[in-house]
């Protein structure tokens, strides 16, 4: 039987469906912007919940095409709805909606199945590496070797916040006196980043991440698979940072139309980025489409010996 997990995100519902030998049959995320809930409450609005099933209720229909029943979808969330106080009310719902038994993952899990569904099938040498979670919100730096953990690290510094922060919405071109503003801010914060050993190769993941690699490979339409160990450098992020500093919505629109929602989130991606990369002295970093969705997958197969 094939596999299908469904991971609840601060920004995103992601979907992932792949056969008993390992092909993706289905790789869907849809937009949902949980953080918008929590960052002045600890509660899920009512309608960011009917949202939320509502799109859970299209997944559940998909898998359902691969003939594998809601109750044996894995179904995890992250960060965001551990800190909701009715996250425990809204996964009971979950399941008498849609038939999906929702895990909220704790921190370790978490970061377990990160690490494990980030790294998968990147080419890396031996050492230290270091993955990045870039998120709407804040972004996650863990440094390990092989299969461990050696530290994580939350960062104050999210793609679509910062965005909203320093251009609101919506944004026809960027203004150059905010620009300046948000690279000093970022500069700032990415100065904080802690790494107890200089990270031998740079990888990042996050739909942030995917809409900036997309833009850059020209890709019309969503495809992980194109984009799962693209290298990007500090040279090609500023000549990207030049090209949407004279860009308009439309333009950048049509530069990015796999990731349509995300578009006007590029330019603060490529500036996190090139400051990121300056502090883990890296002059690049690879892309990885994986993450926890992956990771909650390669635990099936382990499980059921594959």
């Amino acid at each position: 039987m094939a596999h299908a997990v469904i991971d609840i995100n601060a920004a995103s519902l992601q979907l992932l469906i792949v056969s008993e030998e390992g092909a993706t049959l289905a790789d869907e995320t849809r937009d949902v912007a949980l953080q918008q809930d929590l960052r002045q409450s600890t509660l899920l609005s009512p309608e960011r919940m009917q949202q939320i099933l509502d799109l859970l209720t299209e997944m559940v229909e998909i898998a359902r095409l691969h003939n594998i029943p809601a109750g044996q979808i894995r179904t995890v969330a992250t960060m965001e709805l551990r800190r909701a106080l009715n996250a425990q009310r809204f996964s009971d719902r979950i399941r008498d909606a849609t038939g999906l038994y929702l895990h909220i993952l704790t921190p370790e899990e978490e970061g377990r199945l990160f690490w494990q569904g980030g790294l998968k099938e990147i080419p890396l040498r031996s050492g230290s590496v270091g993955i990045l979670n870039l998120g709407a919100g804040s972004c996650s730096a863990f440094l390990g070797e092989g299969d461990r953990i050696l530290h994580h690290q939350q960062i104050n510094m999210g793609s679509l916040r910062l965005t909203e922060e320093y251009f609101g919405h919506p944004i026809d071109r960027y203004s150059s006196r905010h620009t300046a503003e948000l690279r000093g801010t970022i500069q700032r914060r990415a100065d904080n980043i802690i790494w107890p050993v200089r990270p031998k190769a740079l990888v990042v993941v996050g739909p942030s991440i995917n809409a900036l690699a997309s833009m850059i490979e020209g890709l019309p339409k969503h495809n992980p698979s194109r984009l799962h160990g693209l290298v990007i450098s500090r040279g090609m992020l500023r000549k990207w940072v030049d090209r949407l500093l004279e860009s308009t919505a439309e333009t950048r629109a049509a530069l990015c139309p796999a990731y349509p929602d995300r578009v006007d989130t590029v330019l603060c991606t490529a500036l996190i980025m090139e400051a990121l990369c300056t502090a883990s002295f890296r002059d690049s970093f690879t892309v990885s489409a994986g993450g926890i969705r992956i990771g909650v997958i390669m635990d099936a197969f382990l499980n059921t010996g594959h």
